[in-house]
């Protein structure tokens, strides 16, 4: 039967509307294809899966992005293009384009409104924004997010990069919420927020609540590795609380059950550690001896007499000993990040002990003060002995009531005593004395701001900055641990400001609107910010 010339051109249209179906469809599936490629070597990589892609996987998502691209502008009315925006973004932000990638997400939601995407392109917005360290950004962002899609299946993501923003501008009070219903989820995103949770109980002193924490991530923990971390955590619960015999039997069981030498040799070092600090000092220093023996030239040797060192020096006040548990730190392993810090310490000791030998000489008062204000520094900030501190800071007062260390003496006397002793009666009272006797000194205008607003966090030393020990002992955060501070006002205790980046261009786009009202409602009045200067007060 022969078809009619209508029929034709019918038959002829249908298969050219096919044929450009096909076309579009087939970019798009293209586009995706290099996207999921790149993504999932990303995946696969061991780096900071945050960081930028590396050159092979950004050239996959340019291919990605040209062929999404093609999309956008030759099939503009393609049922694809607002998944194509929404592809190029991601694509943009896996780059590390984070501005780029903002101005598509808000494209997709200002130019979609009855788009199912926007959820999407307001969650990745604020992961582009918290990639780029534009904290209140990227907390608006995830804020928008809950607030506005209430069944979008980023929630849960969005609830956990919010965490872990809080857990960064140390507001760990904030995450906790969000974290305890985070954690009783299967799989990966459960683990995640229990090791987070567990860390957030931690930072807020809770060392019971995050030893318990600890041994649940333990128990899920998918590696070896991961399951040994989350034990020594467990073990640092027990030293922050000041248990070290408890926590001296976790590392024993835990150096018992380690089926891998990096896991018997760092239980063992905890275990050293713990045994002399809850009394035991001659075992503790010889399983430390024994690791340098059993390991020798190796990073858990240097480690061994760094903390050998730290014992003698703290617990013994064997300060030669120390010394020359110091020197040897490198000779075991010259890379090691202990290092850098037995050569601090080392270096301290030296010139306390050049600074002590001038106090025998009781004609020089300056130099008595001089010599008991570095002992009494010393007492602080590397030992944690804040009593004896008191005492150091008082002597240096005596030898020279009207010299030029009295004022920066009285006021750290009055600091210790707030900070660190919980006695605000008799804080005030030296505080109010620096004023009274130093009344132009820095230490004065110091004292006025501390008696105006107690919840100030200032304070730092300028001749031994960076080597206070904090807890617990590991590279870049050793041993010491300072007590409670002194409870605050809600509200009133400074934070640390995200590093400044350059801003965003502002957009009238709706994503961008609800983002910047509910930043607004968070930031906190100009007045209510307590002053967070550095390295003036003492």
């Amino acid at each position: 039967m022969r078809l009619s010339r209508s029929a034709l051109a019918l038959a002829a249209l249908a298969l050219a509307l096919s044929a450009c179906g096909c076309a579009y469809f087939n970019t798009f599936y293209s586009a995706k294809k290099n996207f999921e490629s790149a993504e999932l070597q990303r995946g696969q990589q061991t780096e900071d899966p945050e960081g930028r892609a590396n050159a092979g996987q950004a050239t996959l998502y340019d291919k990605a992005i040209e062929g999404a691209s093609r999309i956008v502008r030759d099939y503009s009315k393609s049922k694809y293009v607002d998944d194509a925006i929404l592809l190029i973004g991601r694509a943009l932000l896996a780059k590390g384009d984070y501005t780029g990638a903002q101005e598509k997400f808000d494209e997709l939601d200002r130019n979609f409104p009855t788009s199912d995407l926007r959820d999407q392109a307001t969650f990745w917005s604020g992961v582009a924004a918290d990639r780029d360290r534009r904290t209140l950004d990227a907390l608006a962002l995830y804020d928008s997010l809950l607030a506005s899609y209430p069944k979008s299946k980023e929630r849960d993501q969005a609830k956990l990069r919010r965490a872990n923003l809080y857990l960064a501008q140390k507001q760990p009070a904030k995450a906790l919420d969000d974290l305890r219903t985070l954690a009783k989820m299967k799989g990966q995103i459960g683990y995640d927020a229990g090791l987070k949770l567990a860390e957030a109980l931690f930072a807020q002193r809770d060392y019971a609540g995050a030893r318990t924490e600890f041994l649940r991530v333990a128990d899920r923990a998918p590696t070896e590795t991961l399951r040994l971390e989350a034990r020594l955590r467990a073990g640092d619960c027990d030293e922050a609380a000041g248990d070290y015999a408890h926590a001296a039997e976790s590392y024993l069981k835990l150096l018992r059950d380690s089926r891998t030498d990096d896991g018997r040799a760092r239980a063992r070092l905890r275990y050293g550690s713990a045994l002399a600090l809850a009394g035991d000092l001659e075992r503790g220093l010889i399983e430390l001896h024994n690791v340098v023996q059993d390991y020798p030239r190796s990073a858990y040797a240097a480690e061994a007499l760094f903390r050998t060192g730290y014992l003698q020096e703290v617990v013994r006040d064997d300060y030669d000993a120390a010394g020359k548990a110091y020197d040897q730190v490198n000779e075991q392993s010259p890379g090691s990040p202990f290092g850098l810090q037995a050569k601090t310490r080392r270096d301290n000791l030296t010139q306390l002990a050049a600074t002590l030998a001038t106090a025998k000489d009781t004609t020089a008062a300056g130099r008595a003060a001089e010599a008991a204000l570095r002992q009494a520094e010393h007492d602080l900030f590397q030992l944690g002995r804040p009593e004896r501190a008191l005492e150091g800071y008082a002597k240096a007062e005596r030898e020279s009531p009207k010299g030029p260390l009295a004022a920066r003496a009285t006021f750290a006397r009055g600091w210790v005593l707030a900070r660190r002793l919980n006695r605000p009666a008799e804080a005030k009272a030296a505080f109010e004395s620096v004023i009274a006797r130093f009344p132009d000194s820095d230490e004065a205008k110091a004292a006025k701001r501390l008696l105006a607003n107690p919840a100030d966090s200032t304070f730092a030393s300028e001749k031994l900055e960076g080597t206070a020990m904090q807890f617990p002992m590991m590279p870049d955060h050793p041993l010491y641990i300072p007590p409670p501070p002194v409870t605050a006002p809600r509200g009133t205790r400074g934070i640390p400001a995200p590093p400044r980046t350059a801003p965003v261009p502002a957009r009238t786009d709706s994503l961008r609107a609800r983002a910047d009202s509910l930043r607004a409602a968070r930031k906190p009045p100009p007045a209510a910010r307590p002053e967070t200067t550095r390295n003036r007060d003492l």
